[in-house]
């Protein structure tokens, strides 16, 4: 992981007008913090805004340069640049300047000028001390800059709400130009009139607001380790890797890493955002609905995950439309591995929703066919299991010229990207509503739509579908009615696929690093060989199946990133990526 940047945050006491305490808390809090590639401190740390009236004075500038002069010492010490503002006199007019000390050396511009821009190595930074809002004036000025890091040293006034809102704006500045903002605000322990001061630190990383620590009255550090393969300025189209690294064996990589990617981290952020998903797949399919004069939908219902959210989405958009839920018809089509428990659970989903149901066996029909190709049904092959899922999809869609319906489709990201379809069977419909969905979403939004009954009657339905294997029932169950495939026992885990998935997609991450971050995200939970046993079915699978992709049926992005207009070769072998996985040693 040589694209890690070790970032550390101090913010000491800066009580008025005294400069060397302020240099002893600092030297305590770098004693105590360790090693970094890069130290930020606060805006004009040892001549703060609330002593603005006393700064011409001459002993109080006599302080605050054996202050600087101390800091410059103490980076003689260390590896890691120093990065803040200081006031500097002109004639006697005071100027504050932006500072980068590395090793005894200060590097400064005024802040009035241009900006400081500066490296780590191959990374570039930009430092621009100041308020929140003024850094978003300089927007422009960053997106041009094409730095991946931009480093905030201020020294604002605390008042109720004002952190909060400055974090927003941080993250906001952040997301627009696809860059990682670290601010250190100073102001513990100085005065409390005529405005009150108080420190924090926090880190907005691509519009998340990644680390943030807020200072009582006791000084405050925060450490974070900045990847920068995970941030790509809207300026640029390739993030550059960096040699400069902090060693992880020694403490751990200062940053989380979401089991989850795909979805906010915070519970509250996470409902929130389900829902939305939720409503824009309903209104996806009620524009299409509008767009094409269709006024009648067929679906394919099994009792699983894809197909009951399939279902309800359906649901949503009649009621979008102000259409009867009866326009829906919604087809069980019971065959060779079909459990009791999910063919229930389909029959009393479509009861509860009040669409129009219908039973279509497949099993009669498949050994039809099976005769008329030479087949023995005794050879339970590819041939078997897809025989079932073609039938399936031509009955879909002669119901659908029957009917004048759309056939809506059930598959998710998760199948698309691991290419668990088969061609011509599930893989095909008239519109697609769960395929930027993955998996790991599906069964969330599911829980979520039960619990907070989103749609009405069908909470117990769900939360048993919610508890059934996922499996796509090809195979005959056993003597207990158990299905005779189990999906994750075939590939493995979808939060670990669906996780690979995310990193492949978003930074085009290497096999060694979705391994490492797949080992600490899941630490305690996988073993670092099982992790990486499945990390090879998801790079052989997903770089063979494009094929499948390649004529792929309409479909809205409902959540991003997703396959639709990912262009890789239909025909590309894995191999480049399965030899540097092999290459690691576990």
């Amino acid at each position: 992981m040589n694209s890690i940047i070790r970032l550390s945050g101090l913010c000491p006491r800066t009580p008025p007008l005294q400069p060397s305490l302020t240099l002893r808390d600092l030297r305590v809090a770098l004693l105590e913090c360790g090693d970094a590639d890069l130290y930020l401190l606060p805006r004009l740390l040892f001549s703060p805004p609330s002593g603005e009236a006393l700064r011409s004075s001459r002993t109080v500038r006599r302080a605050c340069e054996q202050a600087l002069d101390g800091l410059i010492a103490l980076s003689r010490e260390r590896e890691g640049m120093f990065v803040l503002s200081a006031l500097f006199y002109d004639s006697g007019f005071p100027r504050e300047e932006a500072l980068v000390i590395r090793r005894g050396e200060c590097r400064r511009t005024p802040v009035n000028g241009e900006p400081l821009c500066c490296q780590i190595g191959e990374l570039p930074f930009l430092v621009l001390p100041g308020e929140a809002e003024g850094l978003l004036l300089q927007t422009q000025k960053i997106l041009d800059s094409g730095c991946a890091l931009i480093l905030n040293p201020a020294y604002e006034p605390a008042a109720a709400g004002a952190i909060n809102r400055r974090g927003k704006l941080m993250s906001a500045l952040s997301d627009a130009a696809g860059c990682a903002v670290f601010t250190v605000n100073g102001g513990i322990g100085d005065t409390s009139s005529p405005q009150l001061y108080g420190g924090y630190i926090s880190l907005a990383e691509n519009g998340t607001l990644c680390a943030h620590q807020a200072a009582g009255l006791e000084p405050i550090r925060l450490s974070y380790d900045l990847d920068i393969d995970l941030l790509c300025p809207k300026s640029r189209t390739q993030p550059e890797p960096v040699l400069i690294s902090p060693s992880l064996e020694a403490d751990g990589l200062h940053r989380t890493v979401n089991r989850t990617p795909y979805l906010p981290v915070s519970r509250r952020a996470r409902r929130a955002f389900l829902e939305e998903v939720f409503r824009l797949q309903a209104r996806a399919l009620a524009a299409r609905m509008q767009n094409t004069g269709i006024d009648r939908l067929v679906l394919g219902v099994s009792g699983g995950l894809d197909s009951t959210l399939a279902l309800l989405v359906s649901a949503a958009a009649c009621d979008l439309l102000a259409l009867p839920r009866g326009a829906i018809l919604a087809v069980t089509m019971p065959g060779f591995g079909t459990c009791g428990r999910t063919y229930e659970n389909a029959l009393q989903l479509m009861q509860a929703l009040g669409t129009e149901a219908r039973e279509i066996p497949i099993s009669q029909a498949v050994l039809f066919h099976f005769a008329d190709i030479g087949h023995s049904p005794e050879q339970r092959d590819v041939t078997y299991e897809n025989a079932q899922a073609r039938e399936r999809a031509q009955i879909l869609f002669d119901l659908g010229n029957q009917e004048g319906a759309l056939v809506v489709g059930t598959g998710d990201l998760s199948e698309a990207a691991l290419g668990f379809s088969t061609f011509g069977g599930d893989h095909l419909a008239g519109y697609n509503v769960n395929i930027t969905l993955n998996k790991t979403t599906i069964r969330e939004l599911t829980a979520l739509i039960a619990e907070r009954e989103l749609i009405a009657g069908v909470r117990e339905t769900l939360r048993d579908i919610l508890d059934t294997p996922v499996s796509p029932e090809l195979l005959p169950p056993d003597e207990q009615d158990t299905p005779g495939q189990k999906t994750e026992e075939i590939l493995g885990p979808y939060i670990l696929h669906d996780f690979f998935l995310y990193y492949t997609l978003r930074y085009s991450m290497p096999p060694a690093k979705l391994l490492g971050y797949a080992t600490i995200a899941f630490e305690g939970e996988f073993e670092p060989a099982f992790i990486k046993e499945k990390l090879h079915i998801f790079l052989r699978r997903f770089y063979q199946s494009q094929f499948k992709r390649s004529c792929a049926p309409d479909a809205a992005a409902a959540m991003e990133p997703n396959l639709i207009g990912y262009q890789i070769p239909s025909d590309l072998k894995p191999d480049v990526f399965l030899d540097e996985l092999e290459q690691i040693t576990i």
